[in-house]
Protein backbone atom coordinates (compact mmCIF):
# COMPACT_ATOMS: atom_id res chain seq x y z
CA UNK A 1 0.00 0.00 0.00
CA UNK A 2 2.15 2.81 -1.31
CA UNK A 3 -0.17 5.83 -1.36
CA UNK A 4 -1.82 7.18 1.78
CA UNK A 5 -5.02 9.10 1.19
CA UNK A 6 -6.20 9.61 4.78
CA UNK A 7 -4.38 8.44 7.90
CA UNK A 8 -5.79 10.29 10.89
CA UNK A 9 -3.84 9.44 14.03
CA UNK A 10 -1.11 7.54 12.16
CA UNK A 11 -2.89 4.23 12.81
CA UNK A 12 -1.52 2.80 9.55
CA UNK A 13 2.24 2.29 9.47
CA UNK A 14 2.48 3.24 5.77
CA UNK A 15 3.35 -0.20 4.46
CA UNK A 16 1.44 -3.13 5.92
CA UNK A 17 -0.19 -2.80 9.35
CA UNK A 18 -3.22 -0.95 10.71
CA UNK A 19 -3.42 -0.75 14.52
CA UNK A 20 -6.87 -0.10 16.02
CA UNK A 21 -6.79 3.15 17.99
CA UNK A 22 -9.87 2.23 20.06
CA UNK A 23 -12.25 -0.62 20.84
CA UNK A 24 -15.04 -0.81 18.29
CA UNK A 25 -16.53 -2.25 15.17
CA UNK A 26 -14.51 -1.60 12.04
CA UNK A 27 -15.45 -2.01 8.40
CA UNK A 28 -12.35 -3.15 6.52
CA UNK A 29 -11.96 -3.56 2.78
CA UNK A 30 -8.80 -4.92 1.20
CA UNK A 31 -8.33 -4.84 -2.56
CA UNK A 32 -5.38 -6.32 -4.41
CA UNK A 33 -4.64 -6.14 -8.11
CA UNK A 34 -2.14 -8.68 -9.43
CA UNK A 35 -0.43 -8.64 -12.80
CA UNK A 36 1.98 -10.74 -14.80
CA UNK A 37 0.02 -13.93 -14.35
CA UNK A 38 -0.24 -16.64 -16.97
CA UNK A 39 -2.79 -19.36 -17.63
CA UNK A 40 -0.66 -21.56 -15.33
CA UNK A 41 -1.98 -19.68 -12.29
CA UNK A 42 -3.92 -22.13 -10.11
CA UNK A 43 -4.87 -20.27 -6.97
CA UNK A 44 -5.08 -16.78 -5.48
CA UNK A 45 -6.12 -16.05 -1.90
CA UNK A 46 -6.57 -12.56 -0.41
CA UNK A 47 -6.88 -12.50 3.38
CA UNK A 48 -7.53 -9.80 5.99
CA UNK A 49 -5.52 -11.10 8.97
CA UNK A 50 -6.45 -10.21 12.57
CA UNK A 51 -5.81 -11.73 15.99
CA UNK A 52 -9.50 -12.67 16.31
CA UNK A 53 -10.43 -14.05 12.89
CA UNK A 54 -9.26 -14.03 9.29
CA UNK A 55 -11.52 -13.08 6.38
CA UNK A 56 -10.69 -14.09 2.84
CA UNK A 57 -11.68 -14.41 -0.78
CA UNK A 58 -10.27 -17.05 -3.09
CA UNK A 59 -9.98 -17.85 -6.77
CA UNK A 60 -9.04 -21.41 -7.72
CA UNK A 61 -9.04 -23.15 -11.10
CA UNK A 62 -6.14 -25.32 -12.18
CA UNK A 63 -4.27 -23.81 -15.15
CA UNK A 64 -7.18 -21.58 -16.04
CA UNK A 65 -6.34 -17.96 -15.22
CA UNK A 66 -8.68 -15.89 -17.40
CA UNK A 67 -6.48 -12.79 -17.77
CA UNK A 68 -2.89 -11.65 -17.18
CA UNK A 69 -4.13 -9.32 -14.43
CA UNK A 70 -7.03 -9.45 -12.02
CA UNK A 71 -8.27 -7.77 -8.85
CA UNK A 72 -9.67 -9.37 -5.72
CA UNK A 73 -11.52 -7.65 -2.89
CA UNK A 74 -12.53 -8.83 0.57
CA UNK A 75 -14.80 -6.95 2.99
CA UNK A 76 -15.27 -7.61 6.68
CA UNK A 77 -17.03 -6.14 9.70
CA UNK A 78 -14.65 -6.72 12.61
CA UNK A 79 -14.82 -6.27 16.36
CA UNK A 80 -11.38 -4.96 17.27
CA UNK A 81 -9.87 -3.99 20.59
CA UNK A 82 -7.53 -1.06 21.01
CA UNK A 83 -4.07 -2.16 19.81
CA UNK A 84 -5.31 -5.04 17.63
CA UNK A 85 -3.38 -5.23 14.37
CA UNK A 86 -4.77 -5.81 10.90
CA UNK A 87 -2.64 -6.90 7.94
CA UNK A 88 -3.38 -8.22 4.46
CA UNK A 89 -1.90 -11.38 2.99
CA UNK A 90 -1.82 -12.44 -0.66
CA UNK A 91 -1.07 -16.05 -1.58
CA UNK A 92 -0.68 -16.95 -5.26
CA UNK A 93 0.28 -20.37 -6.64
CA UNK A 94 0.89 -22.11 -9.92
CA UNK A 95 3.17 -19.70 -11.75
CA UNK A 96 6.32 -21.47 -12.88
CA UNK A 97 8.42 -18.40 -12.08
CA UNK A 98 6.65 -17.88 -8.73
CA UNK A 99 6.65 -14.16 -9.55
CA UNK A 100 3.46 -12.12 -9.72
CA UNK A 101 3.32 -8.33 -9.59
CA UNK A 102 1.22 -6.46 -7.05
CA UNK A 103 -0.09 -3.43 -8.91
CA UNK A 104 -0.22 -0.49 -6.56
CA UNK A 105 -0.07 3.12 -7.61
CA UNK A 106 -1.85 6.36 -6.84
CA UNK A 107 -4.82 4.94 -8.79
CA UNK A 108 -5.42 2.68 -5.74
CA UNK A 109 -5.59 -0.57 -7.68
CA UNK A 110 -4.36 -2.15 -4.45
CA UNK A 111 -5.80 -0.52 -1.34
CA UNK A 112 -6.78 -0.96 2.30
CA UNK A 113 -9.81 0.92 3.65
CA UNK A 114 -10.56 1.00 7.37
CA UNK A 115 -13.57 2.75 8.90
CA UNK A 116 -14.44 2.90 12.62
CA UNK A 117 -18.24 2.52 12.83
CA UNK A 118 -18.93 2.55 16.59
Amino acid sequence: FTTEVINIGDDFDGTSTFTAPADGRYRITARCCLGGMTAANDFTLLTIVTANKNHRTMWEATNNMPAPSAAWEVNALLDLDEGDEVTVKVDNRGESSNIVDVIGTSTLDTALYVELLV
